[in-house]
């Protein structure tokens, strides 16, 4: 049988409730638990980072990410379409911008 790793690749998670900016070293997971509409603004890009955002809250109020400064987000300045419980998106840098590489929309 092949090789099987005992130890399993865990993604870095955390839960905001308030507007934030994020650091690269907050790539992971972002639980949203918000209560109020929000703006969660990315860090520079830079190759490689990706965050997942997951609304965890039925509060019709939706989160905005933003990009760092004048960086766009899928061509935008901004995605502001996470509005429910339970929708999710990835961002993810190619170095110079942000790109929404997989999202889950109700």
């Amino acid at each position: 049988m092949g090789d099987i790793s005992k130890d399993p690749k865990t993604r870095k998670s955390r839960t905001i409730s308030a507007a934030a900016t994020l650091e690269p070293t907050d790539a992971g997971i972002i639980y949203v638990a918000n209560t109020a509409s929000m703006t969660v603004t990315l860090p520079p890009a830079s190759a490689g980072l990706e965050f997942t955002f997951m609304k965890t809250t039925s509060a019709a109020n939706a989160v905005t990410i933003d990009g760092y400064s004048t960086e766009l987000v899928n061509g935008a300045a901004n995605y502001a379409s996470i509005d429910a419980q339970y929708d999710c998106a990835t961002v993810a840098s190619n170095g110079s911008a942000w790109f929404i590489t997989s999202a889950k929309i109700a």
